[in-house]
């Protein structure tokens, strides 16, 4: 009969869009949960002496990088594990970022820094109020921190949302919130859902493979 398949098709696209939702939240809430077991990795990145370092050392608790006034001294990736919101987390301080150098090591120690920066769960980007504000990350960033606040008046300090934070490592003002803020991240980013199931990475690729059929299937018109 004329219009028979048009009408199974009109019957069968919200079914397909259905199930692929719930494919879609399904393979979210396992990335979730994947983070769960095995931690999140909070990476600390900007330009070179805006106080990461000291940061990473106010939010372990412990001296675990070396801080200098010398522009350039974190070569390599410092790693501290910590404990937030019941979890495992590593904060990692990395090498700054400028655009040139004559110095080879410090050269290695930004390509980490851009791989650490690439593969973090959670990017914090650290600059101060005198760096140019024109300087952004390589990727979004999950925080941006302005450290050194107490060297500016508090009038001058003015933030676009809750993603930007004003601190002072040296006077610890912010630092209250910084800490609550990462909270909230790692809540987000941890948040597993009871379609959390999928565990293994073959569960993962046939739901993948599912979804990708799916969309094949929506993407065809309704006379193919």
């Amino acid at each position: 009969e004329d219009g028979v398949a048009a009408q199974a098709v009109a019957m069968v696209r919200p079914r397909l869009k259905q199930f692929r939702e719930v494919l879609s939240e399904a393979l979210a809430q396992s990335e979730k949960a994947a983070l769960v077991r095995r931690g999140l990795r909070i990476v600390i990145a900007g330009a070179p002496n805006v106080g990461k370092s000291s940061l990473l050392n106010v939010l372990a608790g412990r001296k675990a990088a070396i801080v200098s006034e010398i522009a350039g001294t974190t070569r390599d990736v410092v790693e501290a594990p910590i404990v937030m919101n019941g979890l495992p987390v590593s904060l990692a301080d990395t090498a700054g970022l400028r655009e040139a150098t004559d110095d080879v090591i410090e050269r290695e120690g930004m390509a980490r820094s851009q791989d650490e920066i690439a593969s973090a769960d959670i990017l914090v980007w650290v600059k101060t109020f005198a760096e140019d504000s024109s300087a952004l990350p390589p990727r979004g960033a999950d925080l941006i921190v302005f450290n050194k606040s107490d060297l500016v008046s508090r009038e001058s300090i003015q933030l676009r949302n809750e993603s930007e934070i004003a601190v002072s490592v040296k006077t610890e003002v912010g630092l209250a919130e910084l800490r609550k803020a990462l909270s909230k991240l790692v809540s987000q980013k941890t948040d597993v859902g009871e379609s959390a199931v999928m565990v293994r990475a073959r569960h993962r690729n046939a739901i993948e493979q599912s979804i990708r059929s799916l969309n094949d299937a929506l993407d065809k018109p309704d006379d193919a």
